[in-house]
């Protein structure tokens, strides 16, 4: 499967445009600024422990496979594709064998899946940052914001 994004200043999202997606083959997403950060906070996660296996494993790390691409399709193609776009919902993330499963909610009755591998979490990753640089969103204090707005468990107390 390959990606490729698109930022569209008029939408201020991220176009998210997957070829070879299945069940449905090609797609096109719509992602709002906060499901861009949910995903680069998730990808940050996961891409250490990634690395980390493959280290204990000793396998020979050759160069990653570009999985992710940013504006290669013709303004025709984009515009299609943005036409046909689906807004998405709701993001779910999910670790998968050596890497990242993520889950795009739509109208559709199945969600999309997009299963990133160690070899190809690397190049989605860059891809993520990339594009949040292009929009001029600044994603390191988005994921700082981001972190501090996850529950923190009161702490405990020792009655006398």
């Amino acid at each position: 499967m390959q990606v490729q994004g698109h930022y569209d200043p008029a939408q201020d999202r991220i176009l998210l445009q997957l070829r070879g997606a299945p069940p449905v083959g090609d797609a096109a997403l719509w992602l709002t600024r906060r499901q861009w950060t949910e995903i680069a906070a998730a990808c940050g996660k996961v891409r250490p422990a990634v690395a980390a296996q493959e280290n204990a494993r000793g396998e020979p790390r050759g160069a990653p496979a570009r999985a992710a691409k940013a504006g290669t399709r013709t303004p025709a193609e984009h515009a299609a594709a943005a036409a046909t776009a689906a807004l998405v919902t709701a993001v779910r993330f999910r670790r998968a064998p050596a890497g990242l499963r993520i889950e795009f909610a739509t109208g559709a009755p199945v969600p999309l899946v997009l299963v990133l591998k160690a070899e190809n979490l690397a190049s989605f990753t860059d891809l993520v940052e990339r594009l949040a640089t292009k929009a001029n969103w600044d994603l390191p204090a988005a994921l700082a914001r981001l972190g501090e707005a996850a529950p923190v468990p009161p702490a405990k107390r020792t009655l006398h």
